[in-house]
């Protein structure tokens, strides 16, 4: 696991404030809490309709640019995400119903019938995105040969539409799922892959894929090399690990007149925007009529080094193993944290920053009942692991700088889950805002 193998318990309660916020007219009650700590005092304020909290158009229209699937991701942020701009300030911890409440991705992962899935992520809207939600609520080449028939069947079997032929090595005599898995042609080519330069395998020879957050699309490739995958990955924004695996996939679309025509194999990779582990393989088989799809030769690979990308308007990252837990000001005895918010669709601090900037714009039109300011001049950016599968990239913002001295919060214990930190980094606002 990339970042995520320290885990310890938080013994502390905590209190969480939320401000759900109207986009025009629509308002979104976010109160549901899966269970909470105790005690827990939530607070949702409906905002006026006229309000300065309305999104900005150009943030809109920044979403709008979007490809359908990232459109539907970012947009649903701007809708459901929790606001965290309370006029007070208070105490932090893991959050799990804001991260509860961000919304979940449209897709996970691919459809078996697609082989090709573009799901560009970029992260100009993404910051958009970001602040509208704040302010709304293989080297081992195994060019594997066909074996027995290499024929796709009896064309004649099916009258419905012919689809792509894959590259990968047909399973034939039988062909079925259960002869699929067992075809060692398939392992033996996972187990020969190598990690392609700047990766670490993260699972090898598993017969499933990936489905977790952060998807960023599916390409098919002529032969089982993970250096193909690497290639694509390197050139996708945000992308930090891939999938690469074999699939049996109906050569004919599945009907009432074609429920099991023959099988083809398909080299697929599958991207992500966070860190891979074996827990995320989960998608292990479909069925189109009688025809099961189902995977084989699974092997994952995360880049070796995940950096805390600079930020525009702050001064360079500080990596942490763990997430801040301040404590009162020493100087003032009051709570600097004001709140957090939590993104599932890749690993991009920058979106934290943008948070933490429209934290700041709506600050300076509502300040707290004693007239004073709680600006964001500092955040920390981790993604949450649950069971060793990203759950959120959480942004946790304070009116003031903490060293790592802080970074005392490597995880906790929710029911039977266990909750841990990676990828854990702090960001200072450069010209800091004074209240």
């Amino acid at each position: 696991m990339v970042g995520a193998e320290r885990a310890a318990s938080v013994l502390e309660d905590y209190i969480a404030n939320t401000t759900a916020n109207a986009l025009g007219s629509l308002f979104f009650d976010q109160t549901r809490l899966i269970d909470p700590p105790r005690p827990l005092s939530m607070v949702h304020r409906r905002a006026n309709s006229n309000a300065t909290v309305l999104t900005r158009r150009r943030d809109l229209d920044a979403v709008a640019k979007t490809t359908p699937i990232m459109h539907s991701v970012l947009l649903n942020s701007l809708l459901f995400g929790l606001a965290v701009a309370a006029p007070n300030p208070l105490p932090q911890g893991i959050d799990f119903g804001a991260v509860d409440a961000a919304p979940m991705p449209t897709a996970l992962g691919p459809q078996p019938e697609k082989t090709v899935d573009v799901v560009s992520y970029d992260s100009t809207s993404a910051a958009a995105a970001a602040s509208s939600q704040v302010l709304a609520t293989a080297s081992a080449s195994a060019n594997v040969k066909r074996t027995d028939d290499d024929s796709d069947g009896d064309d004649a079997a099916c009258d419905t539409e012919k689809l792509e032929v894959g590259k990968g090595e047909l399973t034939r005599n039988p062909d079925t799922a259960a002869a699929f898995h067992d075809n060692d042609h398939y392992a033996q080519a996972a187990k020969a892959a190598k990690a392609p330069a700047g990766y670490k395998e993260a699972f090898n020879n598993l017969q499933s894929s990936v489905e977790m957050i952060g998807y960023h699309g599916l390409r098919t490739i002529g032969e089982y090399d993970p250096e193909l995958c690497a290639e694509l990955c390197k050139k996708d924004e945000g992308c930090v690990a891939f999938n690469m695996y074999f699939e049996r996939s109906p050569s004919y679309a599945t009907s009432d007149t074609c429920r099991d025509p023959p099988s083809t194999t398909y080299i697929k990779c599958t991207f992500y925007g966070f860190p891979i582990s074996a827990e995320a393989s989960t998608n292990k088989q479909q069925h189109r009529h009688d025809f099961d799809v189902v995977r084989a030769g699974s092997n994952a690979y995360n880049r070796e080094d995940i950096p805390a990308p600079k930020v525009d308007d702050f001064d360079a990252p500080t990596e942490l193993d763990c997430a801040i837990n301040a404590p009162l000001d020493p100087k003032t005895g009051k709570d600097t944290y004001v709140g957090m918010s939590a993104f599932k669709t890749s690993y991009d601090p920058g979106q934290c920053a943008s948070a933490c900037n429209a934290h700041n714009d709506y600050s300076r039109e509502h300040p707290d009942h004693e007239g004073n300011y709680h600006f964001c001049n500092f955040f920390n950016s981790y993604v949450l692991y649950k069971n060793n599968v990203p759950e959120s990239l959480v942004c946790s913002m304070y009116t003031r700088e903490w060293d790592s001295s802080y970074a005392v919060n490597c995880g906790q214990h929710r029911g039977n889950d266990a909750y841990t930190i990676g990828q854990s980094a702090t960001y200072a606002l450069s010209d800091k805002l004074s209240a």
